[in-house]
């Protein structure tokens, strides 16, 4: 089993699904029960590709065996449909888990809250992890700044810094940067300014992302004047091209995110 379980991992993490779904259809046909790990690294195969279809599958093929599904089964479901952009269905799976009597770990809190509609679902959330005693952590904190990175709503961007603080969690270049652009989303050039001063005074060494970021932000802000000269044509076709851009901040954030994992971890 053991190396069965091995090679449907190493295909799992090539993104090849249907390799993996065959060498554990191998390991049945075999007479060996697949256990749980070999389930797991399945379904990680199908909701790294957001192929739902296929991870629902093997989730039917988890419940009709006698393997019982662990937080990680559920994470990685979680992963799954998020990916496949149907947060909807993030919720419907908290209940689930509830029900079969498991508890959710922090990992599965935080991409709940990327599933969050707004900043006060999203804070509702977090309450409900401290009603289980699961204590948020940078990621939480992260995540949650930038839902408010994303419609420029700033005072829930330094509510939440505070709140950081407030756990004893100590702010990273992550959480800066993702301040900074809400600054810019909000179209307000000075506060990114004072985000940068502030960021250098707490002693956090920005990243190419928070320079970029503030590098967005002045040329934005050479946009407005342009517009305040009556540079229109010129303004509009530089803002078309920001604007370009902006869609990209929040995947430049979530990269941000994976090189400070061992920095927040």
């Amino acid at each position: 089993p053991i190396s069965y379980t091995s090679a449907v991992s190493v295909f799992a993490s090539y993104g090849l699904s249907k390799w993996a779904h065959r060498m554990m259809a191998e390991m049945v046909a075999d007479g060996l029960k697949p256990p749980k790990e070999t389930y797991n690294a399945l379904l990680w195969a199908y909701a790294e590709n957001g192929e739902l279809r296929g991870m629902y599958r093997v989730w039917e093929e988890i419940k009709n065996s006698d393997v019982t599904p662990d937080n990680i089964t559920y994470n990685v479901l979680l992963m799954g449909v998020m990916k496949a952009g149907h947060s909807h269905t993030a919720f419907k799976l908290f209940d689930l888990i509830k029900q079969e009597g498991l508890v959710p770990d922090t990992q599965f809190y935080n991409t709940l809250i990327t599933a969050s509609a707004d900043t006060e679902q999203a804070w509702s959330i977090i309450n409900k992890m401290k009603s289980e005693n699961i204590q948020p952590d940078q990621f939480t904190f992260y995540f949650l700044m930038k839902l408010a990175a994303k419609t420029g709503d700033v005072q829930a961007a330094e509510d939440t810094l505070r709140q950081l603080t407030a756990h004893r969690v100590m702010p990273t270049s992550a959480h800066w940067t993702i301040l900074l652009v809400t600054y810019r989303t909000a179209g307000d050039y000075k506060g990114c300014l004072r985000v940068w001063e502030r960021m250098k005074d707490a002693g956090v060494k920005p990243t190419s992302g928070t320079l970029t970021e503030l590098f967005r932000a002045q040329e934005m802000e050479e946009i407005k004047m342009r517009k305040e000269r009556g540079e229109v044509k010129e303004a509009t076709l530089a803002e078309a091209q920001l604007q370009g851009l902006t869609g990209d901040c929040i995947k430049t954030e979530e990269d941000l995110a994976d090189q400070e994992e061992e920095t927040l971890l």
